[in-house]
């Protein structure tokens, strides 16, 4: 399974470690199609990233594409707080790919 991370779990940053730990292999670096933004969610430690759909912005978010294994992909969603969601992204070449949501 594909999965665009932003923000924090990027390669390099503080929560990348979630990804890595699961065996989650980096597939690529791209950029969401226009018309996102990128929130990042108040809360302890670590600030939470989730994209929200904009419509109309020609916003674009900087992404990793990451390959997980469907256990693992359930494995990394129990450390996904409310209100982020596992949803649709379209990428720059209108790939959809799951991602983190608001």
């Amino acid at each position: 399974m594909r999965l665009a991370v932003a923000g924090a779990h990027l390669s390099g940053l503080p929560l990348n470690g979630q990804l890595t730990e699961r065996g989650a292999r980096l597939m690529r670096a791209t950029t969401t199609a226009p018309g996102y933004r990128l929130y990042a969610l108040p809360g302890p430690g670590v600030a939470r990233p989730g994209l929200i759909r904009a419509p109309g912005e020609a916003t674009t978010i900087a992404v990793e594409v990451w390959e997980l294994t469907p256990a693992a992909l359930g494995s990394l969603m129990t450390l996904v707080p409310a209100p982020l969601a596992i949803g649709r992204v379209t990428l720059a070449d209108g790939e959809e790919v799951a991602g983190f949501h608001v």
